[in-house]
């Protein structure tokens, strides 16, 4: 629009201006330069002018010499003549006015506002001031990064309220009270006088109408602080309005939606863990059936903490006081007054609180119907492995290998089912499982149990082992006996022979245990290091069994040769007795005097003995030469003596029986 023929501003209204704009001490103070800002003025002001001027030639018609339409009305439309008259245009920027009384008027307004005096905007403004920093406060704690524990949760909530009612009570009730005070000290006797006494001349002061004005802004704070409420409930539908199918214990959808315009968290708010009751069922740490209760607590606790009652409990703590008896302080006052606060059975507050406790239902239905989802893991809780175990071992040789396997198969796959159906966290949406301390716990149970089964599956293969070792050990002794004498190396000899047949048993027995030791095999088992080489040792024990069986032949070939040169030494040392005994039968012929009874008697006793020994070694002898293969000496000399000493004998025995 152009600029061209229209007057500028004119300098008591460029002025006028200025003063206005400047009238803060701030900019006061400063030498502004204002010369650009009056050029930008003036030019926006030509233009107005002349789209006025503009519209106007428009409105009343086509201007001499051209057909100008006005841009809002179409090209068909009726001539001008034809239009409604238009309003009167505000030629000048201003609106008119009737005629009136200015002085009269402003001593009126003057006489009723309170905004008379720099002190008492002042004061109002460090009032609202104060206000809004309560504005800007929140009675509920929202602000959580991670899910929480039911407990820290009310607690953050009610460290929230406190926060703010301790802030209520103490820090704004005394800000706005000292910012009161200190903008009016200054102010003597009249509308504003803190040191007023009569309370008739006070009620009628523009100060009581102020104290009345700043008990009404607090008490719309208070009022709006608890539209907090609203905030929480949207909160909390926030962490609610899930759409969650649990379609096993280890497979939960969770559908995140932005229904009714609600911004859902992308994460739990609650963290809750399973844990095994007394009683020996699933349960969670936080019974998610207390929630609803909580949150509706919350609630009550932050319109508490404002100075409201609590719906149905007596009140605990006082309300926040009026500042009017603080701020008048040289008035006498009956009691101190309270700030009106919303009453918690206003029918909004008790909306949203029943809303509150409603939208839990469904989730915590949820809840509910998930934990029913492991109770088929009950059975491994009331488990004693111990004594399940024991009473395997007590069926002893009864416990066959397909009945150990069996339990051990069945142990794995409970240990399978276990791993993949409890997850470690579920996430239902509003709610965070945690299952790690009972998932850890069952899965040891149950590693305990395999463990234990594969350890008894071993030691009884170990036992078969440990008995052929010592079946082992026994024919080791006998290999390494002593052998004193040829019966020794015989008796060795033929113990030898017969060695094949029972290392035969004893391999038999180590293949029954074979199976065994492939089950466990099949299922990874490491033996310990004192029992595999118990089995290699029982395994290769045959092995010494004969390297020592042919050391002791080969042992008993020279023993043999030296045996039979010992015992034909003593046959020569033999035959010489029995002539010395021959001698001595002899000579009884000669014994025929009574007188020596004594004597003879003795000699015959010891000839008897020497027989009976010479017969025995004779046995002994002919025994030795068959075990030798030699041909078998005769003694029968032995006899013939015997035969003819025992007239001898008989005779010196009966003398001796009838001696006097």
């Amino acid at each position: 629009m152009p600029t061209d023929d229209i007057t500028p501003l004119s300098v008591e209204t460029v002025n006028r201006m200025i003063s206005f704009a400047l009238n803060s001490a701030r900019l006061k103070e400063k030498l502004m330069d204002t010369t650009h800002l009056i050029t930008e003025i003036n030019i926006q002001y030509a233009r107005a002018m002349n789209g006025i001027i503009f519209d106007r030639r428009i409105s009343q018609g086509a201007v001499e010499g051209c057909s100008v339409l006005s841009p809002d009305r179409p090209d068909d439309c009726a001539s001008p003549a034809e239009d409604i008259n238009p309003p009167p245009q505000n030629v000048g920027g201003t609106v008119p006015m009737p005629p009136y009384d200015f002085l009269e008027q402003f001593s009126e307004f003057s006489f009723t506002t309170l905004l008379t005096k720099g002190e008492v905007i002042a004061a109002t403004v460090k009032m609202r001031a104060e206000c809004h920093k309560v504005l800007k406060m929140s009675l509920f704690n929202t602000h959580f990064s991670k899910a929480t524990k039911p407990d820290e949760f009310d607690q953050s909530q009610v460290q929230a309220g406190e926060q703010v009612s301790n802030y209520l009570k103490d820090t704004w009730s005394t800000g706005v009270r000292n910012a009161i005070r200190n903008s009016f000290k200054d102010i003597g006797k009249g509308w504003f006088h803190l040191q007023e006494t009569n309370r008739e001349t006070y009620e009628f002061s523009k100060l009581r109408r102020f104290n009345t004005l700043t008990r009404f802004v607090m008490e719309d704070t208070l009022r709006y602080l608890l539209e907090g409420l609203r905030k929480f409930r949207e909160f909390l539908k926030s962490c609610t309005a899930y759409k969650v199918a649990v379609n096993g214990s280890n497979d939960v959808e969770v559908c995140y939606y932005d229904g009714d315009s609600v911004t859902l968290r992308r994460y739990p708010l609650f963290l809750v863990e399973l844990v095994v009751t007394k009683e020996e069922q699933f349960a969670y740490s936080s019974d998610p059936e207390e929630i609803p209760g909580k949150m509706v607590s919350v609630v009550d606790h932050a319109i508490s903490c404002v100075g409201c009652l609590r719906p149905f409990v007596r009140p605990v703590a006082k309300g926040i006081p009026q500042l009017e008896p603080s701020i008048m302080d040289k008035m006498f006052w009956a009691h101190i007054p309270l700030l009106n606060t919303p009453h918690p059975m206003e029918p909004h507050i008790v909306g949203i609180r029943d809303e509150i406790r409603g939208m839990w239902e469904a989730p915590v239905r949820i809840a509910q119907d998930y934990l029913r989802h492991f109770e088929h893991f009950l059975p491994f809780v009331s488990l004693d492995i111990d004594a399940y175990v024991e009473d395997l071992k007590t069926r002893g040789l009864e416990l066959s290998l397909e009945e150990l396997t069996a339990e051990i198969d069945t142990g794995m796959r409970n240990l399978e089912a276990l791993q993949s159906g409890m997850p470690v966290t579920m996430n239902l949406g509003w709610l965070s499982v945690n299952f790690s301390k009972v998932r850890d716990q069952l899965v040891g149970k149950l590693e305990s149990l395999v463990s234990k089964l594969k350890a008894l599956l071993s030691a009884i293969p170990m036992n078969l082992m440990e008995s052929v070792s010592a079946q082992y050990v026994e024919i080791e002794k006998a290999l390494a006996v002593s052998r004193e004498t040829i019966e020794d190396v015989d008796r060795q000899r033929m113990y030898i022979a017969n060695l094949p047949n029972k290392i035969k048993d004893i391999a038999a027995e180590i293949e029954g245990a074979q199976p065994w030791y492939d089950a466990l095999k099949s299922y990874h088992f490491l033996l310990p290091n004192d029992v595999a080489k118990k089995k290699l040792k029982a395994e290769s024990w045959h092995l010494d069994v004969s390297r020592l069986a042919e050391e002791a032949e080969q042992a008993m070939v020279d023993e043999e040769n030296k045996y039979q040169t010992e015992m034909l030494a003593e046959q020569e040392g033999f035959a010489e007795s029995l002539n010395d005994i021959s001698n001595m039968v002899a000579k009884f012929e000669g014994f025929v005097d009574l007188g020596n009874l004594d004597y003879v008697v003795k000699e015959a006793k010891l000839i008897q003995e020497k027989l009976k020994q010479a017969d025995k070694d004779s046995e002994v002898f002919n025994a030795r030469e068959a075990i030798f293969g030699l041909p078998t000496t005769d003694y029968s000399r032995i006899k013939k003596i015997s035969d003819t000493f025992d007239p001898f004998l008989q005779f010196w025995s009966c003398a001796s029986t009838w001696k006097v």
